[in-house]
């Protein structure tokens, strides 16, 4: 999952293709039309958006290739993201839940966190490499 960001992401931003927001909300929509659409982009979302682009970008699979090393191969990637996101029961809303997590449920927000991003890389099946 993404690292904090930190000193130097200016640098690194800028040798980057810039992340496409709405195209990556459209993305997200597209794959997951079930869970809550998005109608708001704040700031905060906005931030986390550029740190999944980022991570997408400069990270590195199991093997040790790169994720992605274009922006048409992050949008792929994210589109294979939300997409096994589907697959994961939890998220989904399928199956028991416990009274703790019975309201619950998974939004785009969710699924930006390091949290939800290691829900969907590693807890579920055929997960995002």
């Amino acid at each position: 999952p993404p690292a904090p960001a930190g000193a130097g992401d200016d640098d690194l931003d800028a040798k980057l293709p810039p992340c496409p927001v709405d195209a990556i909300v459209a993305l997200y929509h597209e794959q997951l039309p079930e869970l809550p659409r998005v109608r708001l982009l704040s700031d905060k979302r906005r931030k986390a958006l550029r740190k999944v682009w980022r991570w997408v970008l400069t990270s590195k699979k199991s093997d040790e290739t790169p994720r992605a090393t274009s922006a048409d191969e992050a949008c792929n990637w994210l589109r294979g993201y939300f997409g096994r996101a589907r697959q994961n029961d939890f998220l989904m809303g399928r199956g028991h839940r416990s009274a703790e997590h019975a309201g619950w449920q998974c939004d785009l927000d969710f699924l930006l966190t390091d949290n939800g991003m290691k829900h969907v890389i590693e807890k579920t099946k055929g997960g995002a490499a």
